[in-house]
C-alpha cells in the first residue's frame, strides 16, 4: 500500500507541469471522453446549433483567421498557434498591429478549441492533426505570398506545438518564435483538485481555468475576455491531463533537433504562471546557433490579447517582432532557388466551363466560427459589383465537393478562390479576413 501510494502521490506531482501550458485562459483540452460522449460540453452556449453529426476527425482544414493590409507592402508571412483554452481570436490585436508593418498574419483554431468544440469529438486534444494542420497549410501560404519567408508562432502551448512542428519540418519555416513553452508552473492548489478529480471521476471535465486565469493576470478586463469568451475554453478531465503531459514532456526532445533555423523564445518577468527557468532550459537546449532569449515587463501571455493590456504595449510588441522577423529571413528568398509558389491549379481550365465569368468560390462550414460574416461580405459585394462577379459558397462538409477541395488545395476556412473568366485563379484568400482584402480579390480577377 505504502508503494502504491508514492506512485501516486508522483503522479500528482506530475500533472502539475501539464496545466503550465494553459495560457492564463485556463487549461481546456479537450479528449474525447472515454465513455464516448460526442455532444457538445456545458461551455457552450444555449443559442450554440449542434453540428454533433459531422465529425471533426473527418475534417481537415481548420478554422483560420487573416490579417493582411494590402496598402502597406508585404515583407514577411507569419501563422500563429495559440495557447491552451484559447482560439485564434487571441491574435487579434497582435495580426492587426503587424498586418500594419507589411506582415500577413494567419492564425487557426487548435483542435480541442475554438470552433471544433461544436463538432462531434472535437473537444478531443488531437496534437497529432494539428501538427497535420500546420505542415499541410505553411506550404500553402508560402504559395499564396511567393518570396516572402515564412515563420511560425506560438505562445503557452502553442508555444510548444509550434516548437514540435519545427523539430519536424523545418523546411517548411524560415524562422520559429516560440513564447512561454516550458510546462514548469508555480504551486496553486490546483494538483489537489486534479488528483481528487483522477479519483472521482478521471474522465469528468471540471473547471480549472478560473484558477489559473486567477493566478495569470491581475488585468480585470483581461480576465473577463478569458472567462466570457464562448470560443474559449475553462474545463478539462484528468485524462486530458495525462495526454496533454505526454505531449509537454517532448519539449526538450523536439529542441535537441531544432538545428537549422533562427529561434526566438520569449518570457515575461511578471509571469506568475510558468517559471521563466523552464523556458530558460528548452532555450539552452535549442541545437541552433541563431536563437535568442528575451525576457519582457509581461504576465503570462506575452503576445495574444496584447492591446488589452495597452496600445503602446501592443504597438512595441509588434514592432519588436516584426524587427526580429526582418533581420533573420534568409538572404536567398525569391530567388531561384527556391521551391515554386505557383498554384497547381493556376492554369488548370478543367471547370472553367461549370463557373460563372468572375466567380467567387468560398469555401465555408456552417459550424465554423470564422466563417461567420462570410454572408455579409458577399451581400456587400453585389452591390458593388452587380452581375459582374458571382459568388458561390461550397460547403467542405458535402462530399460532392471534395473534388473542388482537392483542385484548388484548400487547407483552411474560409478559403476565397477569385476566378477569371477563363476560370484560372487570379488569387486566393485564406482565412476570416477584412472586406477590403476581399473585394480587392474580385477587382483583382476583373482586370
Amino acid at each position: 500500500m505504502g508503494l502504491q501510494m508514492r506512485k501516486l502521490a508522483k503522479f500528482f506531482s506530475s500533472l502539475s507541469l501539464a496545466l503550465l501550458l494553459a495560457g492564463p485562459t485556463c487549461i481546456a483540452a479537450a479528449e474525447a471522453d472515454a465513455s464516448g460522449s460526442t455532444g457538445a460540453s456545458s461551455s457552450t452556449t444555449a443559442n450554440t446549433i449542434d453540428f454533433s453529426s459531422i465529425d471533426a476527425n473527418d475534417i481537415r482544414t481548420p478554422p483560420c483567421r487573416s490579417w493582411i493590409d494590402n496598402e502597406v507592402k508585404q515583407t514577411a508571412v507569419v501563422l500563429c498557434i495559440h495557447g491552451l483554452g484559447l482560439n485564434a481570436d487571441a491574435f487579434n490585436d497582435f495580426g492587426t498591429r503587424m498586418s500594419q508593418r507589411g506582415v500577413a498574419v494567419y492564425a487557426i483554431d487548435v483542435r480541442g478549441f475554438g470552433s471544433w468544440m461544436r463538432l462531434a469529438n472535437g473537444k478531443a486534444l488531437k496534437f497529432a492533426s494539428s501538427l497535420d494542420d500546420i505542415k499541410t497549410l505553411l506550404p500553402v501560404l508560402r504559395a499564396n505570398h511567393p518570396g516572402l519567408p515564412v515563420f511560425l508562432l506560438g505562445e503557452s502551448m502553442g508555444g510548444a506545438v509550434v516548437l514540435r512542428a519545427s523539430s519536424l519540418y523545418p523546411e517548411l519555416m524560415d524562422g520559429l518564435i516560440s513564447s512561454v513553452p516550458s510546462g514548469q508552473r508555480y504551486k496553486d492548489g490546483t494538483d489537489l483538485k486534479v488528483g481528487v478529480q483522477l479519483l472521482t471521476g478521471a474522465h469528468k471535465q471540471f473547471d480549472v481555468g478560473t484558477t489559473i486565469v486567477d493566478q495569470a493576470t491581475k488585468n480585470d478586463r483581461l480576465r473577463t475576455i478569458w472567462e466570457s469568451s464562448p470560443l474559449n475554453r475553462m474545463d478539462l478531465s484528468a485524462v486530458q491531463l495525462l495526454d496533454f503531459q505526454a505531449f509537454m514532456d517532448g519539449n526538450h526532445d523536439a529542441a535537441v533537433k531544432v538545428s537549422s533555423i533562427p529561434v526566438l523564445m520569449l518570457q515575461g518577468t511578471l509571469d506568475r504562471l510558468v517559471k521563466a527557468q523552464g523556458s530558460w532550459e528548452i532555450f539552452n537546449t535549442l541545437a541552433t546557433k541563431n536563437k535568442t532569449f528575451i525576457e519582457l515587463p509581461s504576465e503570462h501571455l506575452v503576445i495574444e490579447y496584447g492591446r488589452v493590456k495597452s496600445n503602446t504595449y501592443d504597438s512595441n510588441m509588434a514592432q519588436f517582432i516584426s524587427t526580429w522577423m526582418a533581420s533573420n529571413a534568409p538572404s536567398n528568398i525569391g530567388k531561384s532557388d527556391r521551391p515554386s509558389t505557383k498554384n497547381s491549379n493556376q492554369n488548370d481550365n478543367a471547370n472553367a466551363s461549370t463557373q460563372a465569368a468572375n466567380s467567387v468560390l468560398i469555401f465555408t462550414a456552417p459550424w465554423c466560427a470564422q466563417c461567420d460574416g462570410v454572408d455579409q461580405q458577399v451581400s456587400q459585394a453585389q452591390k458593388i459589383f452587380g452581375d459582374k462577379i458571382q459568388c458561390k459558397k461550397i460547403d467542405i462538409d458535402d462530399i460532392h465537393n471534395a473534388a473542388l477541395i482537392k483542385q484548388y488545395s484548400i487547407s483552411a476556412i474560409p478559403s476565397f478562390v477569385f476566378l477569371k473568366a477563363d476560370g484560372t485563379v487570379s488569387s486566393t484568400l485564406i482565412g476570416n479576413s477584412s472586406f477590403a482584402n476581399f473585394s480587392g480579390g474580385i477587382y483583382g480577377s476583373l482586370q
